[in-house]
């Protein structure tokens, strides 16, 4: 398992607790090139399913800090609405992250981390919220061209 970004999407484990939300949902990868590849899923699954998503989470025993932030950044994307409470456990997540805790809250991790956040405290249902999402080659497309990040 291995990071290329800092961003909350920049790794294996956030594409596997993806995967784990998914699962919750009933959807399956998308394998076909000629349709949109991935895991296609709208507001309303999320909110559909909203409570085996926060079950299957919240039984794991890795990784469950990675899946509130990765569930927020689906929550963001998609504009679902989502109580209080699981908005207070979403930046519960963020601000529990692991990796921001020992590069510092300074540290790119850090403003990925305060970004993601400020989106949270600001989410209104409805309205989608574009993240920054940073893939391999593009993480390694950077690094070739000497640009930072």
């Amino acid at each position: 398992m291995g990071w290329w970004s800092a961003t909350i999407m920049g790794g294996d484990s956030p594409l596997d607790m993806q995967g784990v939300i998914c699962d919750a949902m009933g959807v399956k990868y998308n394998f076909d090139i000629k349709a949109a590849k991935g895991y296609v899923y709208d507001r309303g699954l999320i909110e559909k399913h909203l409570d085996a998503i926060v079950a299957v989470l919240e039984a794991r025993k890795w990784e469950r800090e990675i899946g509130f932030q990765v569930l927020g950044v689906m929550v963001l994307e998609t504009g679902a609405k989502i109580s209080a409470a699981l908005r207070k456990r979403i930046i519960a997540a963020a601000e529990a992250d692991e990796w921001m805790k020992e590069a510092g809250t300074g540290s790119e991790r850090g403003k990925y981390i305060k970004d993601f956040i400020a989106a949270m405290k600001a989410h209104k249902p409805g309205r989608k919220t574009a993240t920054t999402r940073e893939g391999l080659f593009e993480a390694f497309a950077r690094k070739l061209a000497g640009v930072p990040g």
